[in-house]
């Protein structure tokens, strides 16, 4: 539960990210020189926004048989 909560949580930040990075996007400078400066802060949300692997979940540990 707790991964898929993450997970929601992840995807939840990406599209507040990309939806701020719109917003922001509507005030143009006349100057060129942001351009580069918008460029790596997309590289850097879609590399905070890629899935990673999961590591494998331990296997719950078994009970006892009962004694007869």
């Amino acid at each position: 539960a707790l991964v898929e909560q993450a997970a929601a949580a992840a995807e939840s930040l990406q599209e507040q990210a990309v939806t701020l990075s719109q917003m922001v996007g509507v005030f143009r400078l006349g100057d060129d020189a942001a351009a580069p400066a918008v460029a790596r802060a997309q590289v850097a949300v879609a590399q905070a926004a890629a899935p990673r692997a999961l590591a494998p979940r331990p296997a719950a540990p078994r009970a006892a048989p009962p004694r007869p």
